[in-house]
């Protein structure tokens, strides 16, 4: 069984990294190609689909350009493959009308949300959404709280909304345990960390935001922003205009975060909107306790006061407070890292997220095999 995944681009981001996941771990039973819309790729990303044997090459698609669409719909015709899972909006929206319009011979659709739709898509998108919602064989989301979203978004959906949680690595998340390094601390009595794209999505800037606070409970506590982004330098700007800059340190982009996650007390993701953060599952992963906020996506893995603290979004006051608690109360960030680790171990491996994608995958067929004899 052949599956082409084809995503918007192969940079950084969480879907990029599920998206390389799949294409790695697929069974014997499937073939895993890529396509990406346009090509802009990691040197890392394309190592690892390389040493995975995954084809892989760009469709050339230039937003705004209609003449695109022919080309993808020519690109996606050419691979063959019986399953086009679709990854982000732009590939959802062009992937679907490109491979609809091959006819009876198109591939099996399979769209992924990788975030909110409510919060991320344009409103054409939604339009497109709906188009889309009622004429692919499957949708796949991370959460509940996210398929409640989409259905809210796409209205009536007839085919089937696969809840397929994302896993993280069990070998990397039992390395992450015992890689802390005291050297990136500088002395540090407590480290924040926040992990991700510096985007307007992730809210990063709450996080600085509570540290005067903070400083003033614990005056050299430290706050690591891990990433990259076009937020960069305006997250610095808050950070001198909040008289904190020698307490924000920036890492850029990493490639292996496990000393970084092992190394801080707190991982702090106050995200305005999620499907469900990787770095929130690799934080929970690694034993760090963990505060965010109480959205869709994050409020599925996340219980209040169970296996991590959850604060209203957009609420810097109430982030602060949380953060004062666990840096007061060493047995809650105990008693929270560890249940977050349970809860990272039973619901949320690699093995266990390609497992149920596979069984949507052989449903899908089965299903297309039996309305065709």
């Amino acid at each position: 069984m052949r599956v082409l995944h084809l995503i918007d681009h192969m940079g950084m981001g969480g879907a990029q990294k599920v998206v390389l996941d799949f294409l790695e771990l697929h069974g014997p039973a499937f073939e895993a190609r890529a396509l990406s819309l346009r090509h802009s790729v990691l040197p890392e990303a394309e190592a690892r689909m390389r040493a995975a044997g995954v084809p892989f090459r760009s469709a050339g698609v230039r937003r705004g350009n209609p003449f695109s669409l022919v080309g993808l719909r020519g690109a996606i015709r050419a691979e063959r493959a019986d399953i086009l899972h679709t990854h982000l909006e732009f590939s959802g929206t062009f992937g679907t009308l490109a491979a609809l319009s091959l006819g009876r011979d198109r591939p099996l659709i399979v769209n992924h949300i990788h975030n909110d739709p409510n919060q991320r898509f344009t409103l054409l998108h939604r339009q497109a959404g709906r188009f889309s919602a009622r004429r692919v064989e499957a949708h796949v989301v991370a959460t509940a709280g996210i398929e409640q979203a989409a259905r809210e978004c796409f209205g009536r959906i007839p085919g089937r909304l696969a809840v397929v949680p994302y896993g993280i690595d069990r070998a990397w998340a039992d390395r992450a345990r015992s890689a802390r390094d005291d050297s990136l601390r500088r002395g540090a009595r407590v480290v924040l960390g926040a992990v991700g794209r510096l985007v307007s999505q992730k809210a990063f800037h709450l996080a600085v935001q509570t540290l005067p606070r903070i400083l003033a409970l614990e005056p050299t506590t430290r706050l690591w922003i891990i990433g990259a982004g076009p937020l960069r330098e305006a997250l610095a700007r808050e950070a001198r205009d909040h008289g904190v800059a020698d307490s924000v340190e920036f890492f850029g982009q990493r490639s292996d975060l496990a000393p970084f996650y092992d190394s801080m007390d707190l991982f702090v993701l106050p995200s305005r909107y999620e499907a469900t953060s990787l770095a929130l599952l690799e934080a929970m992963a690694s034993g760090v306790p963990v505060v965010s906020t109480r959205i869709a996506g994050v409020a599925d893995v996340i219980e209040d006061g169970v296996n991590g603290l959850l604060v209203p979004p957009g609420d810097a006051p109430s982030l602060a407070s949380a953060i004062e608690r666990l840096i007061r109360d060493e047995s809650l960030r105990a008693r929270l890292a560890e249940s977050a680790r349970a809860t990272m171990l039973r619901n949320h491996t690699r093995e266990m997220m390609i497992e149920n994608l596979e069984s949507l995958y052989r449903e899908l067929i089965s299903a297309r095999r039996a309305a065709q004899s």
